[in-house]
């Protein structure tokens, strides 16, 4: 791996998971840009690039990358590499409200991942299908898939990242009337934003709770 490439990488990759404005979204798409210009077969940079272009509105030019990514890392018989494009095309899809296409571009992520090493992506999948089928209009099978996300990523120790699963189980609650389990599982994820100082999520979650109680 390119020492340079992957400092490019891992600064964008900081950026992205702390990021609160379209200013260090694009510096994030540099930094993966850069990493991509001194390795061209950096799958990761490639997968992350697009999904910050998603992020930013350019879902043409995302679903576009992530596609050639994909197409790069079956040449290479990366399995890793190919579970991460599908990961990424299930995020475009998402954003486009393509939920059907994202479903499928997960479960396609999922299949690869379980016979990889790496639980904790296994369970960010899970996480995402989750996410997907809310929008579907089907709680109960989102609360299924998150409920297998935060089963694998308690047994593994990472009780940091149950934030988003943890709120996006309140989403599933909620759409099932559940509204006490809602604000419960609201308040275990602005409990964990909160440690994190991840104030964009925090402010996002204080919303949901509050549209909880105004019911």
């Amino acid at each position: 791996q390119n020492i340079d490439a992957l400092n490019h990488y891992q600064k964008g990759f900081y950026l992205l998971e702390k990021t609160s404005s379209n200013e260090e979204l694009i510096e994030a798409s540099n930094c993966f840009e850069q990493a991509i210009n001194l390795d061209d077969r950096f799958i990761e940079s490639r997968m992350l690039h697009g999904v910050v272009q998603g992020k930013l509105g350019a879902n043409e030019k995302a679903e576009s990358l992530l596609k050639a990514t994909l197409e790069i890392a079956k040449k290479d018989n990366y399995p890793q590499g190919i579970a991460n494009a599908y990961n990424g095309i299930g995020f475009i899809h998402s954003a486009m409200n393509r939920y059907p296409m994202a479903s499928e571009a997960w479960k396609n992520a999922l299949k690869i991942q379980k016979n990889l090493d790496d639980r904790l992506k296994e369970a960010k999948m899970l996480s995402n299908l989750s996410g997907c089928y809310n929008a579907l209009d089907e709680p109960g099978s989102a609360k299924n898939y998150l409920a297998q996300a935060i089963r694998i990523q308690e047994e593994i120790g990472e009780d940091r990242t149950l934030a988003f699963p943890y709120a996006q189980l309140g989403n599933s609650c909620k759409e099932l009337l559940d509204f006490s389990g809602a604000i419960e599982n609201y308040t275990q994820a602005l409990s964990k934003f909160t440690s994190e100082e991840m104030e964009y999520w925090q402010g996002r979650v204080m919303i949901l709770i509050s549209e909880v109680f105004s019911n």
